[in-house]
């Protein structure tokens, strides 16, 4: 083989190496686009999801408190006079004997909750959403809502996990906690979670702390549906005096 045939094949190599190289350089591109396309087109649905999950919640919370108030006006008409006895009719409402009456006792307990992704640690796996669901019981004393339940989720750590949770909410202020610990996980390991919110809002932060992914943590924005305290909300106290129009 002549040196001009050696040149030769060496230039038609160098020349389809390098378009080889521009052609494999264009489709990652591409991909590297879709991918943030499709990232951005998550985060969206996501918003959209929280926006009408918190709609909801909030219409729920406003429901409750307006027919939980057990404080009404007696009409003067409905108050008979001391010298003539009014005549016994149907019942037409309901006032409370004790301005400061409040709900106790113990009930059964559901809670959900979703949220997206706001930061994670360099390099950890994660999701950018995530979704739960605790039942279990609900001990309570106006303002004050405990709850310890059972609770399974999708979690931001890119896993499903299965544990229990511990929350308090009060309804005077809004201020509610949470923790949790999901031992059984299908990545391996054990999640821990604490949480801190304001009414249905709340911020919360989960890390692995066992596992071959140990180290793993996100913190997140959740929303909540306390499904347990509107539920005794909307019932009436005990308490309440029944008065009957003339």
């Amino acid at each position: 083989m002549s040196t001009v045939d050696s040149l030769v094949r060496v230039r038609v190599l160098t020349a389809l190496g390098r378009r080889t190289w521009c052609v494999r350089r264009r489709a990652r591109a591409t991909a590297e686009v879709a991918q943030r396309a499709g990232s951005r087109a998550q985060r969206v649905v996501a918003a959209v999801v929280l926006a009408v999950v918190a709609l909801a919640a909030f219409s729920l919370l406003g429901a409750a408190t307006a027919a939980a108030d057990p404080i009404a006006t007696v009409p003067t008409a409905a108050v008979p006079a001391a010298s003539a006895p009014a005549a016994v009719g149907p019942a037409r409402g309901g006032i409370a004997n004790d301005l400061y009456l409040s709900r106790r006792g113990i009930g059964l307990d559901l809670d959900l909750a979703g949220g997206a992704r706001v930061h994670a640690g360099a390099g950890d796996v994660t999701r950018s959403w995530f979704a739960r669901a605790r039942a279990g019981v609900l001990v309570f004393d106006e303002p004050s809502f405990w709850s310890l339940g059972v609770a399974g989720q999708l979690g931001p750590l890119a896993s499903s996990s299965l544990g229990v949770e511990l929350a308090y909410g009060e309804v005077l202020y809004g201020v509610t906690a949470q923790a949790g610990v999901f031992p059984l996980d299908t990545t391996g390991g054990t999640v821990v979670e604490a949480q801190l919110g304001w009414t249905v809002f709340a911020a919360e932060y989960q890390r692995r702390v066992s596992g071959p992914r140990d180290g793993d943590q996100a913190l997140v924005f959740a929303v909540h549906a306390p499904l347990g305290i509107i539920y005794q909300m909307l019932r009436t106290p005990p308490g309440v005096v029944e008065h009957r129009a003339r």
